[in-house]
């Protein structure tokens, strides 16, 4: 047992004695830091932004969107939206003794302004994206999607927790809500394609950051995903291939003119697993819940 005393002059936060003994504790690291942080600037009367908030602690934008999520869900804030669903606002509500119960805004909440997640960007495709993608291939793609995603199997989908997250990180990736028929697609490609979240995640991102947000192009590049081969098909093969790779490597690098020698190959191991999660995997009981293709 010690005491803890004050001995600082220096400017400070207020912190819910709730916050702190019924909320703090089920929250991970990025949760509890953006809190904090939004909480730093209220105080202060202070604009943010998600950009922002992920370049200070060293997170991901998605990271910090799905703390946002969190603590609405907590019903420790109310995310505000724009008619293209930017992100706009934030309120912070005072903690109840019962985590996650609802509150209702008030007049007197605390509001910090939020610029919007990602610049509103137009829909509309263009001709050259149409003619490229092809328009009886993408109909075909469509058509696959719809007749393998039921509606009960839909629902469950949206209704899930963990799939709400990644939708709400989505729907900030595309400006606008998702509509049914895009909600289908990302049904079809988590279900039917095996694609886990994260993967989802990068998908989204990588066809928005080439400026498509047409979801029968996102589909069209999943199933290619999908679609690519294994180098090889067994453990002769692939020993075979180590043994073999630094020879291939150095006479392409040789007919390339590129002035580097490889001196070996090695790798982690041929079933080595590697998770973006925040626990290792060093058993089979640390896989549970774990999609591995």
């Amino acid at each position: 047992m010690f005491t803890i005393y004050n001995n600082t002059e220096t400017g400070s936060t207020v912190v819910s004695n709730l916050f702190i003994d019924e909320y703090m504790k089920d929250a991970n690291d990025a949760q509890i830091k953006v809190y904090l942080y939004l909480l730093r600037q209220m105080g202060q009367g202070r604009a943010a932004s998600i950009a922002e908030i992920a370049d200070t602690f060293n997170h991901t934008e998605k990271d910090v969107l799905r703390s946002l999520r969190y603590w609405e869900q907590c019903g420790l804030m109310k995310l505000d939206y724009d008619s293209e669903r930017n992100l706009t606002g934030i309120h912070l509500l005072d903690p109840s003794p019962a985590p996650k119960a609802a509150q209702a805004v008030r007049q007197d909440d605390r509001v910090i302004s939020i610029t919007p997640v990602l610049e509103a960007r137009s829909a509309a495709r263009s001709a050259e994206d149409a003619a490229s993608a092809g328009a009886g291939s993408r109909g075909r793609q469509s058509e696959r999607a719809s007749s393998a995603v039921e509606a009960a199997a839909l629902e469950e989908f949206r209704a899930d927790r963990r799939r709400q997250d990644l939708l709400f990180i989505i729907e900030q990736y595309i400006g606008k809500p998702l509509s049914p028929a895009e909600l289908r697609t990302i049904c079809f490609i988590s279900e039917n394609l095996h694609f886990s979240d994260d993967l989802i995640d990068y998908l989204v991102q990588y066809c928005v950051d080439l400026g498509k947000k047409d979801f029968r192009y996102i589909e069209k590049v999943a199933i290619g995903w999908s679609e690519l081969p294994y180098v090889v098909d067994n453990y002769p093969q692939m020993n075979a291939l180590g043994e073999i790779l630094p020879d291939l490597t150095n006479k392409q690098l040789e007919e390339a003119g590129i002035g580097l020698y490889c001196l070996g190959a090695m790798s982690q191991g041929i079933r080595c697993l590697c998770t973006a999660e925040k626990f290792p995997v060093n058993t089979v009981d640390d896989c549970k819940g774990l999609r591995i293709r």
